[in-house]
C-alpha cells in the first residue's frame, strides 16, 4: 500500500533533526511512498528537500500557535484523507494537532530533545493526542512516559 507522508519542520537551518527528516523521506520514497516536506519557503530545509528531489509545501510556520499555518495545512490535508502527518519538532507538533484535529489523518509526533515539555496542556495537545510518538532514545521515551 502506497502511503502519503507529510513531514512537518519549521526550522530555518539544517541540523541533525532536519537531516533525519531528509534521510527518512528519501528512504520512504525509494520504497514507493509519497513524501511531502512542509517547511518554511526560504529555509535551508526547503533547499535541501529540493536537492533530494522531494516535493515541498511552503508555510509560514511562525511558531507553535500559528493557526494560519495549521489551517492552511488542514485544507491541503483534505485532499489526502489517508495521509500521515509527521511533526518532526516540538514546535510543529501543536500545528499538526490543529491541522489534523477531528480528521482521519494519522498523526505522528517526534520528540528528539530531552527537555521536559513546558506544560501539561502542551504535553496533552502535542503528544498524548498523537496516534504515535517517536523518540530518539529509550531514555527520552522513559522521560516522556513519566510526564
Amino acid at each position: 500500500m502506497k502511503l502519503t507522508i507529510f513531514h512537518l519542520d519549521s526550522e530555518r537551518g539544517i541540523r541533525g533533526g532536519e537531516k533525519q527528516l531528509l534521510f527518512l523521506a528519501s528512504g520512504l520514497t525509494t520504497r514507493g511512498h509519497e513524501n511531502i516536506v512542509v517547511c518554511r519557503k526560504d529555509s535551508l530545509l526547503a533547499q535541501e528537500a529540493k536537492r533530494f528531489k522531494l516535493k515541498t509545501i511552503a508555510l509560514p510556520l511562525l511558531g507553535e500557535w500559528d493557526l494560519y499555518s495549521a489551517f492552511k495545512l488542514r485544507n491541503i490535508l483534505k485532499n489526502y484523507p489517508q495521509a500521515i502527518l509527521h511533526s518532526h519538532s516540538a514546535h510543529t507538533a501543536l500545528i499538526a494537532f490543529w491541522a489534523a484535529k477531528n480528521t482521519p489523518i494519522y498523526r505522528v509526533a517526534h520528540r528528539r530533545i530531552n527537555f521536559p515539555v513546558s506544560s501539561r496542556l502542551s504535553y496533552r495537545l502535542k503528544y498524548e493526542s498523537a496516534d504515535r510518538v517517536l523518540t530518539v532514545s529509550k531514555d527520552l521515551y522513559d522521560q516522556m512516559a513519566m510526564q
